[in-house]
């Protein structure tokens, strides 16, 4: 019984090797019948990994529904796998984006943050509760749960550039402005992935004629990427805002 339970180990396991390889070469139909297969096999080793990963597949064929059966497999009977805080991540994901089911989002999201403190995935799941909410109609958590991706997770890219963003839908330009420099306050250094949402931001303000903020927006962008590679449009920009107020020497010293 022994080495009939290894010998099926064993199969299993080239099972899962085989389809991991397909699944890294985005052949996901093929991988898909192979972690199937192994999901059938006599004793089920492996169970929390090949759930996790028939998840995994079937998100990416975009069978939504069955990515979420088996993803909540990993998260409802496998409470101490190592695949758990990722499966929690991938269900809000596909629950907020997919499904637009803003509830289950939510619940999966504070899941996550409620039972894995430490997770590479919280600033996902704190804009996940963000985006949630204020398409729940409660802009005021909403703004709070992006701000916690900001004052805690200030380093992290793209989640800090889609807090942000939040923000900026909800919130009166001052108080994006005030926000903005609580975050730069706790974070001097900046952030690179920021460069293109300062410059956004700058040029949308300009074409919406918001001159003022607009220039705040711009003189930031100057102050932080001298050379940053929209330095050339920034300037610009800023030259025909003070050409607008009749500040000549200032602009000809952009247009320089």
């Amino acid at each position: 019984k022994k080495e009939a339970a290894q010998a099926s180990d064993l199969c299993v396991d080239a099972l899962l090797r085989s389809a991991d390889c397909q699944f890294i070469l985005k052949k996901y139909a093929d991988a898909l019948k192979l972690y199937e297969k192994a999901s059938k096999q006599p004793g089920k080793p492996f169970p929390d990994y090949t759930a996790y990963q028939l998840g995994a597949t079937y998100y990416r064929l975009s069978k939504y529904q069955d990515a979420i059966e088996n993803l909540k497999i990993v998260a409802d009977q496998y409470k101490q796998s190592p695949y758990r805080d990722e499966a929690l991540n991938q269900m809000g994901e596909i629950y907020l984006t997919w499904l637009t089911d803003y509830e289950n989002a939510a619940k999966s999201s504070q899941k996550l943050i409620a039972e894995y403190p430490k997770s590479r995935f919280l600033p996902n799941a704190y804009n996940r509760l963000g985006i949630a909410s204020y398409n729940s109609k409660n802009e005021k958590a909403a703004i709070q749960y992006f701000k916690t991706t900001l004052m805690e997770y200030g380093l992290e890219g793209e989640a800090v550039k889609v807090a942000l963003d939040g923000i900026n839908t909800i919130v009166t330009e001052k108080e994006y402005d005030e926000i903005y420099a609580q975050y730069r306050q706790k974070y001097p250094n900046g952030n690179p992935a920021l460069e293109e949402l300062t410059f956004t931001t700058a040029r949308d303000r300009y074409y919406a004629e918001n001159y003022e903020s607009a220039l705040r927006q711009m003189n930031e962008y100057v102050r932080e990427y001298p050379n940053g590679k929209y330095t050339s449009e920034v300037l610009t920009l800023r030259a025909e805002l003070f050409e607008k107020q009749n500040k000549l020497e200032e602009a000809l010293a952009d247009w320089k």
